[in-house]
């Protein structure tokens, strides 16, 4: 049977905690839980309780993944993939008539999914729901700023702020955060989409206690889907900064000096990537920002903040969501919305069939999660005009 059954798709931290919710949750009634690896699949249904089985699989394999797909309502795949195998493995998934989500948040391969004619005309004649993008940002973000659209007559400008903490030491951290910083910033302005230099907007944001006022850089768009979603928008801008304003000038230090750049150089031994050259040397024991002190582990209570600017009767108004999880890893901020979601799928919440993007569903459900997991959440109203 179908009903309540899911397909849990890579057992790494993400998908692990995926499986600690899926256990919990009683919509689910029978969980497969898939990886590459036979042993982290069964570490993974371990947690998800007596509901789940193992298996063995790569999603990447049409036929393999066919087999299984006649057995489950939803597959939630938590498995990074390029924007070409991405689309066959929602194709295949769609074509057999089960519903989808991910947690990509990844802004090429989520544009390519949304692109795609053919996957939301399949989407919408198999009846089915698919809803990428729901992990933190864009997904959790994504569907905030729907809540906070819901109370403007009309909003015409969106900015999301994030702080950046150098205890988030990690190899994917320090990736993730030359990434950010080094490239270009894709912007919506003007009712167009525009790219910015590295490093060359700031904007000092206000955050509630201990943190203070931090300076902010202007850094990639992930909710790439809010223009198409919200016509009325003219202005989305997305922000980071970091706890320790000393890093200000040493990231800046790495983007000027191409540390942060992406593209292979060759070296006596062989192609480097100067990005991952940097992240492992800041990620190591030997990193000078560390000394004598342990890696790993997430600061509890990294903020996020997000602004919403438009009209209300008539007045410029600007609503303000500033949210702080307790202790928290980053798998779990991203798995959690993910669930959420899911659920959503599950229980055919959606709108209509077809391919959504996390805005589109509904916010309240994202919103009831993060309380009971114990998440601050501040809603300031201020009339500017």
């Amino acid at each position: 049977m179908r009903d309540g059954a899911a397909l849990l798709l890579g057992c790494g931290a993400v998908g692990r905690a995926v499986a600690r919710r899926l256990g919990r949750d009683r919509a689910f009634g029978r969980v497969i839980v898939a990886d590459r690896r036979m042993e982290r699949a069964a570490a993974a249904a371990e947690l998800c309780g007596g509901k789940a089985a193992p298996l063995r699989l790569d999603c990447s394999d049409d036929e393999s993944l066919g087999r299984v797909l006649g057995d489950v309502a939803l597959v939630l795949n938590t498995v990074e993939l390029p924007p070409s195998a991405l689309l066959a493995v929602i194709r295949s998934v769609v074509e057999a008539g089960v519903s989808y989500a991910d947690a990509n948040d990844d802004p090429e391969s989520l544009q390519a999914v949304f692109d795609s004619e053919y996957l939301a005309a399949l989407a919408g004649y198999r009846g089915v729901g698919v809803a990428p993008g729901l992990g933190a940002s864009p997904g959790q973000v994504n569907a905030l700023t729907r809540y906070l659209g819901q109370r403007l007559n009309r909003m015409d400008e969106a900015r999301f702020y994030r702080i950046d903490d150098l205890r988030r030491r990690g190899f994917k951290q320090w990736r993730g955060r030359l990434a950010a910083f080094g490239s270009p910033a894709l912007v919506w302005r003007e009712g167009d989409w525009r790219h910015v230099a590295p490093m060359s907007e700031w904007e000092d944001v206000a955050f509630p206690p201990p943190w203070g006022r931090v300076r902010c850089c202007t850094v990639g768009l992930q909710p790439v889907t809010l223009p198409g979603s919200m016509p009325s928008l003219v202005r989305v801008s997305s922000h980071r900064g970091f706890a320790d304003g000393e890093m200000d000038g040493i990231m800046g230090d790495l983007v000027r000096y191409g540390l942060a750049g992406g593209q292979p150089v060759e070296t006596p031994a062989g192609f480097v990537s100067p990005a991952g050259f940097a992240a492992a040397f800041f990620s190591g024991p030997w990193s000078p920002l560390y000394p004598g002190q342990p890696g790993g582990g997430e600061p509890p209570g990294l903020p996020w903040q997000m602004q919403a600017m438009g009209q209300l009767y008539g007045r410029a108004t600007r609503f303000t969501l500033t949210w702080a999880f307790p202790t928290e890893q980053d798998a779990e901020g991203i798995a959690a919305p993910l669930a959420v979601g899911g659920r959503m799928l599950l229980t055919r919440e959606l709108p209509a069939p077809g391919v959504h993007p996390p805005e589109a569903l509904d916010p309240a459900p994202f919103l009831w999660d993060m309380e009971r997991r114990g998440v601050e959440i501040q809603l300031t109203k201020t009339v500017e005009g």
